[in-house]
C-alpha cells in the first residue's frame, strides 16, 4: 500500500476573501466625527465626490478627490476623509491595490478609533491576499490579530498566505493556533484548515508534521481516505516487524481500508506467521465474502484458505490443553498468547480474562503489545470505556503507543 497523501487538491480549496463586504462605509465614518471640521476650500470637491460615490459613479468621484488632493495645507482629519473616500472609489472600481494604499493612509492619520482601525486592518488583509501580495497580507494579519485574536477567518488567510509564499512551517503553526482557538471557543475545526496543514507539512517534507496533520484530520473527520493515508504512513515509519505490520492491517480492517486482494493476502500471511491461524481464517473468509479474493489468483487464494482452515482447526483443538499449561506457567506470557488466540476466534470475554491474568502474573515479553490487545478485546466486547482505559496504559514503545491512540480514535 503506497503513501499517497490527499494534498493535490488542497490549494484549490483555499479561502477566497469577499472584497467589498467588509469595507468601511465612508459616510458613516465621517458622520461619527462630525465635530471635526473640513475647510470651505475642500468642502466643494469632497461634497461632489460623496455625491458621485452615492451614485456609484466612481470615476467621477476620483476626479473630485484628485482635485481635493491638489489643495494644500490640509488637516490630518481632511486627509483621513479623503483617504476613506478614495478607499470606496477604488473598491468600487475593483482597483484593490490602490484601495489598500488608501486604507493604509487612513490608518496613518491616527484618527480611526481602535475598533475602526481593526476593521480597516481586516480589510487590508483581504485586499492583500486577493491581490497576491502575500507578505503584506501576513504583516497586516499579524497586526489585526493582535486586537482580534479570535478571528480565525483572518488567521487562516494568514496561513494560506504563508503557504503560498512557501513558508510551510509558519503556516502549520498558524493553522495549529487557529485550531486551538476554535477549540477554546467551542467552535469546530474546519476540514479545509486541516487539509491546508497537511498540504504544508507534506510540501515541507516534514514527516512528523505530516503524520500529526493526518492524525488531526482523522480525529475531526474520520474519513476512509485519511485513515488510509495515516495507516500507510504509520507502516512506513514503524513497520519493521511482522507483528507491527499485522497491527497496522488490523486498523485497516477496522476502518475498511484494506486495499484489494494483496492486502487481504498479506494480512492473512502475517497472522499465520505470528501464530494466529484463526485470524488468518477470518481475514480470508472476509476477502472471499467481499469478492476481493477468488478471481485472478483463485488457486493461490484457495490454497491459502485451506492452510488457514486446517491450521485453525488444529489450533482450536489444542486450546483447552494450552489453557491448562498457561494457568500453571510461572509467567503470564502463555496466558497473553492464549488470550490473543481467543480474540482471533471472536471469543472476546475469554480473551479479556486471559490477557488480564497474564499481565497480572507478569513476565510478559511485550507488555505494550499485550496491553494493546487487552484494549482491542475489550473494545470488541462492547466495553469502550474499559478499552480506552487499557489503551491509555500502553507505554514504553512508540509504535504501540501510536497504535493505542489510533484505536481510541477508531473506537
Amino acid at each position: 500500500m503506497n503513501w499517497k497523501p490527499l494534498v493535490a487538491s488542497v490549494t484549490f480549496a483555499l479561502m477566497a476573501p469577499v472584497m467589498a463586504s467588509g469595507i468601511t462605509n465612508v459616510g458613516v465614518a465621517v458622520a461619527a466625527k462630525s465635530e471635526q471640521k473640513i475647510s470651505a476650500k475642500l468642502g466643494k470637491p469632497l461634497q461632489a465626490a460623496q455625491e458621485a460615490l452615492n451614485k456609484k459613479d466612481y470615476n467621477t468621484a476620483l476626479q473630485h478627490l484628485q482635485e481635493a488632493q491638489q489643495i494644500g495645507d490640509r488637516s490630518n482629519y481632511e486627509n483621513y476623509v479623503i483617504d476613506q473616500f478614495l478607499t470606496n472609489a477604488y473598491v468600487g472600481l475593483k482597483q484593490y491595490g490602490k484601495a489598500a494604499d488608501a486604507i493604509q493612509g487612513t490608518l496613518d492619520t491616527g484618527i480611526p478609533s481602535p475598533e475602526e482601525a481593526s476593521t480597516l486592518r481586516r480589510n487590508l488583509v483581504q485586499i492583500y491576499y486577493s491581490t497576491k501580495n502575500y507578505s503584506a497580507a501576513v504583516k497586516a494579519g499579524d497586526a489585526y490579530l493582535n486586537s482580534k485574536p479570535s478571528d480565525n477567518d483572518i488567521r487562516v488567510l494568514v496561513a494560506q498566505s504563508q503557504y503560498l509564499m512557501g513558508q510551510c512551517s509558519q503556516s502549520v503553526d498558524t493553522i495549529e493556533k487557529a485550531a486551538s482557538t476554535a477549540r477554546a471557543n467551542g467552535q469546530p475545526v474546519k476540514e479545509d484548515w486541516l487539509q491546508l496543514e497537511l498540504s504544508c507539512a507534506h510540501k515541507s517534507g516534514d514527516d512528523a508534521a505530516t503524520m500529526k496533520a493526518l492524525e488531526n484530520l482523522v480525529r475531526a473527520y474520520p474519513k476512509k481516505d485519511y485513515w488510509n493515508d495515516l495507516i500507510a504512513m504509520f507502516r512506513q515509519k514503524y513497520g519493521t516487524s511482522d507483528a507491527v505490520n499485522l497491527e497496522s492491517f488490523r486498523l485497516d480492517r477496522r476502518e475498511g481500508t484494506l486495499d484489494g486482494a494483496n492486502d487481504y493476502v498479506e494480512m492473512a500471511q502475517l497472522a499465520m506467521l505470528v501464530g494466529l491461524p484463526g485470524e488468518a481464517q477470518s481475514v480470508i473468509k472476509e476477502g472471499f465474502d467481499k469478492g476481493v479474493l477468488g478471481d485472478a489468483e483463485k488457486g493461490r487464494h484457495e490454497r491459502l484458505r485451506k492452510l488457514a482452515d486446517d491450521s485453525a482447526a488444529q489450533d482450536q483443538a489444542n486450546l483447552p490443553a494450552l489453557a491448562k499449561e498457561a494457568a500453571a506457567a510461572s509467567t503470564g506470557e502463555a496466558q497473553v498468547k492464549l488470550g490473543e488466540a481467543y480474540m482471533s476466534y471472536g471469543d472476546y470475554d475469554k480473551a479479556v480474562d486471559a490477557i488480564k491474568a497474564g499481565l497480572d502474573k507478569g513476565g510478559v515479553k511485550n507488555t505494550p503489545a499485550a496491553q494493546l490487545h487487552l484494549g482491542m478485546a475489550l473494545l470488541k466486547a462492547g466495553k469502550k470505556a474499559d478499552a480506552n482505559a487499557a489503551f491509555k496504559k500502553v507505554k514504553g514503545d512508540p509504535a504501540y503507543e501510536k497504535l493505542a491512540d489510533y484505536w481510541m480514535m477508531a473506537g
